[in-house]
């Protein structure tokens, strides 16, 4: 674990773990949303995706390390476990936001440049909300199988948005900001 740590600046890992406590906390709100709009039908993260995904993509694309989101999975499902907030699922909450960040890692592989331009931010945005909507529908709330290809479809589009935007915020605030005072800052 060190020697993977050892990879991220000081700065890095700060805005790693800030970015995915911002995450955690913005997600009761979304939740309530999400239920808005799917009035229970699908699970929450399908539609909501779009927020989530920014938090993960976000970090991938300050970093351009590989790993960056298992990173933010851990703390995730960390902050989550123990201030025992959102649902019951207690220990199971690590797969629920660690098993989809490692699997973008897996399909991030095929991808030279990891997460850098706007088609692989739609396609990791996509593919960790699908996973995440996978594990949910079909452990969880043991979907049939009709209703779990439609919330994975979906999942998979609004995820792919939330990447979108998060490569959008990368391009007009942190590329601007981040780089050129990284020195400063540290």
């Amino acid at each position: 674990m060190k020697k993977f740590l050892r990879r991220f600046t000081i700065y890095e890992l700060i805005m790693i773990a800030l970015i995915a406590a911002v995450s955690i906390a913005i997600k009761p709100i979304m939740i309530i949303l999400g239920g808005v709009v799917t009035q229970s039908i699908l699970p929450d993260g399908v539609v909501s995706g779009a927020i989530y995904m920014i938090w993960i993509v976000l970090p991938c694309l300050i970093t351009k390390k590989r790993g960056t989101a298992i990173l933010v999975g851990v703390i995730q499902s960390c902050l989550i476990i123990v201030f025992g907030m959102l649902g019951n699922r207690g220990v199971f909450n690590l797969p629920v936001y660690i098993v989809p960040c490692i699997f973008m890692e897996l399909i991030m592989l095929l991808n030279r440049n990891y997460i850098s331009g706007f088609i692989s931010c739609f396609i990791a945005g996509g593919i960790v909300n699908m996973t995440g909507a996978f594990i949910i529908g079909f452990f969880f709330l043991n979907l049939y199988f009709i209703p779990l290809i439609v919330s994975l479809a979906i999942a998979f589009c609004s995820g792919g948005v939330g990447g979108l935007i998060a490569y959008r915020l990368y391009k007009t605030v942190f590329k601007l900001t981040v780089n050129q005072n990284r020195e400063e800052v540290l």
